[in-house]
């Protein structure tokens, strides 16, 4: 599959990751994950790809092609991954502080 659909948006795709493939290479990042790397969201070690934003046309990580095909359809950028997460919570405040709390703490033991 072919993502986006318009040609127009697929060339400009392809120049995002092109340049996110630059810059990842001259940081020494391969573009290839290494054997045995794990998709950073849901740990699978199969058909791993090269995550980037097309914003900032930067490496942002491994995730298997499911997860990152995930993050497309819903925008591809934090902010509206946002919106996403708010939707499914339904209103719920303290599922949706206890979801975050639970995060941070786990992204302050990566930092």
């Amino acid at each position: 599959l072919r993502r986006p659909e318009c040609i127009e948006c697929t060339k400009l795709a392809s120049l995002t990751k092109r340049d996110a493939i630059k810059n990842a290479k001259e940081r020494g990042i391969p573009i290839k994950a290494p054997e045995g790397t794990m998709c950073q969201i849901c740990l699978k070690t199969e058909d791993i790809v090269f995550d980037h934003s097309h914003i900032q046309c930067d490496f942002r990580g491994w995730l298997c092609n499911s997860c990152n095909r995930s993050i497309g359809v819903l925008g591809d950028e934090p902010e509206d991954l946002v919106k996403s997460f708010v939707y499914t919570c339904r209103g719920d405040k303290e599922k949706a502080r206890y979801i975050l709390e639970s995060y941070l703490k786990t992204i302050n033991t990566i930092i």
